[in-house]
């Protein structure tokens, strides 16, 4: 949770420019409305990658975390 709350544009920016081929995931474990704190943490994750699509790109060949087309 804290990853997606301070840094998650970074992380995926990074993950992006390195030309990341693999999944993201989210995980929770507090006990505590886990159902609910994991679809807002996806949300983040979905948001932060949605703003890439309006970034240069900075990495490698095709990067599996946008659209194709978008680079």
């Amino acid at each position: 949770m804290k990853t997606t709350r301070t840094r998650i544009d970074a992380a995926v920016g990074m993950l992006r420019d390195s030309g990341y081929k693999g999944y993201l995931g989210v995980e929770h474990h507090t006990g505590r409305n886990e159902y609910a704190e994991v679809a807002a943490q996806v949300a983040e994750v979905c948001r932060a990658v949605a703003l890439l699509r309006h970034a240069p790109f900075q990495g490698g060949p095709h990067n599996p975390l946008l659209p194709e087309g978008i680079e």
